[in-house]
């Protein structure tokens, strides 16, 4: 079952990176604060804008779309398996379940967001990054406060990176969504884009911690008595 998870996890890390990746060169440009710009802006454009057929400066992206579009449902696959092997990691009865169906809603939350472009659907849209994101970090703190208590001191270092990063990205977007405004903050892009790194290598780390295999714990003996030390002491 381990393996499987493991292959899952990996699979869909390949397909996220390579699809997002293809769908960023093939995007026509624009960005929220720079409706004109020529093509992918890294730091400016969001993995949403990357689902849109008609990009933000007018030009054709139906081919683009239907590929992040894919990629982005590609990964939600692998946050289960991630999440669930984070729950495997954690000490017994320290937020397990809970780790699993959070972390499951929010990987739910992802494909939501992806076939709800924000271009078409913008308050549903903004609804399922919300509904995906609550559930995401309540499981990213449990799971992050389980690793570093269950030794994993990467992992946890990595979660809580992801959280924190994730958590300045949220406030920002409610703050965007409740502005109602037409351009975005400057920030709001390059956060979404360093918290989704920090989660790709949280999501690594896990994967390669679960599959080490556990150490035995040693039986502890007594200390032998005078006579077994010395048999001329009888």
């Amino acid at each position: 079952m381990k393996d499987r998870l493991h292959l899952l996890l990996a699979s869909s890390l390949a397909v996220f990176v390579v699809g997002i990746a293809i769908a960023m060169a093939m995007y026509p440009g624009g960005t929220w604060n720079d409706p004109m710009h020529q093509g992918h802006d890294f730091l400016q454009n969001f993995f949403c804008d990357l689902t849109h057929d008609v990009a933000l400066n007018g030009g054709g992206n139906r081919w683009g779309s239907r590929i992040a579009t894919v990629a982005m449902v590609a990964l939600v696959p692998g946050m289960v398996a991630f999440w669930l092997l984070t729950a495997r990691l954690l000490p017994r009865g320290f937020g397990q379940t809970m780790v699993r169906v959070s972390g499951i809603f929010s990987a739910v939350g992802v494909a939501v967001v992806a076939v709800l472009p924000s271009n078409h659907l913008g308050p549903l849209h903004g609804f399922a990054v919300i509904m995906g994101t609550v559930p995401g970090l309540f499981a990213s703190l449990t799971a992050t406060a389980g690793l570093l208590r269950a030794g994993h001191k990467a992992a946890a270092a990595l979660g809580g990176l992801t959280l924190l990063t994730s958590a300045i990205d949220a406030a920002l977007y409610v703050q965007h969504i409740s502005a109602h405004a037409n351009s975005t903050h400057p920030l709001l892009a390059p956060v979404q884009k360093v918290a989704a790194g920090f989660l790709v290598a949280w999501m690594a780390s896990v994967a390669l911690a679960a599959s080490k295999p556990k150490k035995a714990t040693a039986t502890k003996l007594p200390p032998p008595s005078p006579a077994e030390e010395d048999p001329s002491a009888v």
